[in-house]
This record gives C-alpha cells, sequence and structure tokens, in this order.
C-alpha cells in the first residue's frame, strides 16, 4: 500500500519507531477530513504495518500542549 508521497513527508526526530508501542498515534490538528489528507494516509500505513491500532488526537483547543 502506497503511503503519502515522499515530498509531503519531513523528519521531526531521529527516534526509531517503536514496535512495542500499544498504539500508533495521530495527533490532528487540522485538516478534518478522510481523503486527501496525506498525514493520516501515512498514520493509517504506519498502523497497518505494526499491527497496531490507530489512535487519533484532537486537542480541545488551539495551542493544546
Amino acid at each position: 500500500m502506497p503511503s503519502a508521497p515522499a515530498l509531503r513527508l519531513q523528519v521531526l526526530n531521529n527516534a526509531p519507531v517503536n514496535p512495542w508501542g500499544e498504539y500508533v498515534l495521530y495527533w490532528m490538528i487540522a485538516n478534518r477530513r478522510t481523503t486527501w489528507n496525506f498525514s493520516l494516509d501515512e498514520a493509517v500505513s504506519w498502523a497497518e504495518k505494526l499491527n497496531k491500532p490507530l489512535l487519533v488526537l484532537e486537542a480541545l483547543r488551539a495551542g493544546y500542549p
């Protein structure tokens, strides 16, 4: 399954993926849509690769820590 286009991806840290985690977290801050949402597509792809549930978090307000 293809994930997001490479030009849409940006590495934010050098930490390795934790395959022993309980879930894949998708922190939604914008783009509340299920189509043409490359970040959500990438999160779904990782959840499938790791065979983990996808947890979607949407903060209650802007600037939520």
